[in-house]
């Protein structure tokens, strides 16, 4: 079984990637808004950030998955959000990917949909650093964002 501390360091690793691929992704995004022969490299990292996203969320659906399920009675309830949350992210970089074809989207319009991305995605990244990174979250009750009543 990998120790908690690997799996830290992993996400950690995995994350500080992610980041500096979605910050490549916005400076090629904003520099095809001045040139449009820029399309093609916006294609190029978002091709390598969708094979590093891919590569993360199968680390954690097979080592972080199986550990959360038996951290406590809320385990089942924090898989099934991870996997809803792998779920949004994927399709979401679908769009993105089918949104950078040419002639599919503007490149301003394009550029704004990036930029919408990371925004989301770093908050996701940050909210999981605090559930799965933070020793003191592990068994902590999981946060509701709305009650219905």
């Amino acid at each position: 079984m990998i120790a908690r501390v690997e799996i830290r360091k992993r996400i950690s690793s995995d994350h500080a990637v992610l980041r500096s691929l979605c910050r490549a992704l916005i400076a090629v995004a904003r520099a095809a808004e001045r040139d449009e022969k820029h399309r093609p490299v916006i294609r190029d990292v978002l091709g390598q950030l969708c094979t590093e996203v891919e590569r993360h969320f199968q680390y954690e659906e097979e080592v972080i998955v199986p550990l959360m399920r038996e951290v406590d009675a809320w385990g089942p309830v924090r898989v099934e959000r991870l996997f809803q949350e792998h779920a949004e992210q994927r399709s979401v970089l679908v769009a993105l990917v089918e949104d950078a074809e040419d002639g599919v989207r503007n490149v301003e319009d394009l550029a704004d949909e990036v930029v919408w991305f990371f925004q989301r995605f770093e908050q996701d990244m940050a909210d999981e650093e605090e559930r799965l990174l933070n020793a003191e979250a592990l068994g902590a009750e999981p946060r509701v964002d709305q009650i219905d009543g």
